[in-house]
């Protein structure tokens, strides 16, 4: 079953189907049939980004969200703008990606040296060229 499960402010959690491969942290694509799988910049086909798993019931359904202050990463910058990666899948890197034909989603800007405010729009991408 999927659906809003908890929506306050503009905070919004999905139950969706979701890969096997998909783990808790992964930031996520929805794929054509409908099933969430790891997000990567380096392909359209795997863009754009709507949600991060925060919850893994099941191995094949996922609960994400589109807004949080992210706190699975160490030694951040604060200021620093974090992108969508486009070397590994599901994660966030902080280089603008920078090749032809890859996705620039930025979805999180550093708060302190262990958060990341996150606000992801799918509607807010740049495709290089």
């Amino acid at each position: 079953m999927s659906g809003v499960l908890y929506k306050q402010g503009v905070n919004t959690q999905f139950k969706l189907p979701c890969n096997g491969d998909v783990e808790v942290g992964d930031y996520v694509y929805i794929r054509p049939d409908g099933v969430l799988d790891k997000a990567q910049s380096n392909s359209l086909s795997t863009m754009p980004a709507i949600g991060k798993v925060t919850k893994k019931p099941t191995s094949t359904e996922c609960i994400i969200t589109d807004k949080l202050i992210d706190e699975d990463y160490t030694g951040v910058i604060p200021r620093d703008n974090f992108f969508i990666s486009s070397i590994e899948a599901g994660e966030l890197q902080t280089d603008i990606p920078v090749s032809a034909s890859y996705v620039i989603q930025q979805v999180g800007y550093g708060l302190s040296s262990d958060k990341i405010w996150v606000d992801i729009d799918p509607t807010n991408i740049v495709i290089r060229s």
